[in-house]
């Protein structure tokens, strides 16, 4: 089992708390919208590949 250094789990807190105020501030999605992190499972990992 790996051990996690302290002060790095200290900062991950830290990120953690600051993704959920930086999420508190935008704005809700359209109702009939599902979240982007579960449109299309791919988060943009992949860039869009253009049609022609």
């Amino acid at each position: 089992m790996a051990v996690i250094p302290p002060d790095l789990l200290d900062r991950i807190r830290r990120l953690e708390e600051d993704l959920r105020e930086l999420r508190g501030r935008l704005p809700a999605p359209p109702a009939d919208e599902p979240a982007p992190d579960v449109q299309d499972g791919n988060a943009g990992d992949k860039p869009e590949t253009p049609t022609r």
